[in-house]
């Protein structure tokens, strides 16, 4: 992106480029392996308790990963179709 072109550019319409151009960085098909586990997102509102709607903060770019959560909270009891309990990481790898 050429920096100084943005110079006059509403905020809003900065993170939109910027939004669309790290998606098509991460979807090109030149892009190494890893990129397809990000997904970018923007204007994304945060869950506040007190705040309903649009009187939740918002954050501007949203970077988020498919990967599965850290080692601290593996081997915890299944609660979901997205478990990450030790027996089903164990399955997931020998697949």
């Amino acid at each position: 992106m050429n920096a100084p072109m943005f110079s006059t550019f509403d905020e809003e319409d900065i993170t939109g480029e910027l939004t669309a151009e790290m998606n098509s960085a991460i979807e090109d098909a030149a892009a190494p392996r890893w990129c397809n586990q990000f997904f970018v997102h923007e204007e994304v509102r945060v869950n506040q308790q007190g705040k309903l709607g649009k009187r939740r903060k918002r954050v501007d770019i949203e970077i988020e990963s498919s990967n599965v959560r850290p080692a601290d909270v593996v081997g915890t009891t299944c609660a979901s179709a997205k478990c990450i309990c030790k027996e089903h990481l164990q399955q997931l790898r020998t697949h």
